[in-house]
Parts: C-alpha cells; sequence; structure tokens
C-alpha cells in the first residue's frame, strides 16, 4: 500500500519521542526506496518570516516553523495548500494565492522500514485533508483526526502521551 499523499497517525503502540502522538504527512513512499514526510502537530518557537520574508501573506497560522522530523534537520520543507490540492513548494518565490508551513527536518522510512511499523500497527494510516496538512491548531490535530475516525481510534484520542501519568 502505498501512503504518498497521506497521513500517519501513530498510535499508542509508539513511545518514541520523536513520534508519539504525531500526526506524519507522507509526501514520498516507495516500497523499494523508502518513505519521507514531515510531522504536522510540532510547531517550534521560531518564526517562519525570518525565513521566509517574502511569504508573509501566504503563511498558515500559526506562523512558527514546524518541526518536522528528526532526519536532515539542516533543510526546510514549504508544504502548501491551494485550491484545495496539497503540494511540496521548491520555487523561493512565494505563490500569489493558498497557503503554506515552513518545515525544518522530515520523517524518513528506509526500504520497507515503514511498511515493517505498518504490519505491527504502529501507524494508522488516513487520507490527508487540507485542514489536516496547515491546521491551526496542531496541539489538538492527533485527537482531532482519531476521533474523526470513530470507533477503537475515537478510544485512542485521549490516550495520554505519558500513560503512567494517568
Amino acid at each position: 500500500m502505498t501512503c504518498s499523499g497521506r497521513l500517519l497517525v501513530a498510535t499508542p503502540l509508539i513511545t518514541d519521542p520523536n513520534f508519539a502522538h504525531t500526526v506524519v504527512y507522507i509526501y514520498a513512499h516507495d516500497e523499494g526506496e523508502g518513505a519521507a514526510g514531515v510531522v504536522l502537530n510540532r510547531p517550534t518557537d521560531e518564526v517562519t518570516v525570518e525565513y521566509l520574508p517574502g511569504w508573509r501573506s501566504v503563511l498558515a497560522a500559526p506562523p512558527t516553523v514546524f518541526w518536522g522530523g528528526p532526519v536532515a534537520q539542516d533543510s526546510g520543507v514549504v508544504v502548501m495548500v491551494r485550491d484545495g490540492s496539497i503540494e511540496l513548494v521548491g520555487d523561493p518565490e512565494p505563490p500569489p494565492d493558498g497557503r503554506a508551513r515552513l518545515f525544518v527536518g522530515q520523517a524518513g522510512w528506509g526500504p520497507a522500514q515503514l511498511e515493517a511499523e505498518l504490519a505491527e500497527g504502529a501507524w494508522l494510516v488516513v487520507d490527508a485533508q487540507p485542514d489536516d496538512v496547515l491546521s491551526p491548531f496542531p496541539s489538538e490535530l492527533w485527537s482531532r483526526i482519531l476521533r474523526r475516525q470513530g470507533g477503537r481510534f475515537a478510544m485512542w484520542a485521549t490516550h495520554p502521551l505519558d500513560p503512567s501519568a494517568n
């Protein structure tokens, strides 16, 4: 199953602090080469316009840089929603319309690594909605997407990050 253009929602099985309670937008996935994406719900305190000064008019709220993942933390990825579609932007010039967000770093999986994690139930794969990718409330994104799935997944939405604190 290809996950390109879809979301990975961490299940309670994931305890790695890099990915616990995360939502990852997968922008590339090939079983033979691996997968890459960005974590959607980890804003930083850095202001995006410091890095993309000409993009002020298209930046989604909150206008902060987001931590995209533990791989390639010295590079950025701009994700844009325009006319209801989600795309990566490589042009340094801002487009005249749409909404964008800057992610530093990315999430990455080697060949067959993501498939193994999916088989063990570490991730739930769901369709991405444009409002998910640029959510103005990133701290609520993981729970909101799980509730939207219904059933046992909705129950997971209340699972604390640290179960021992429950």
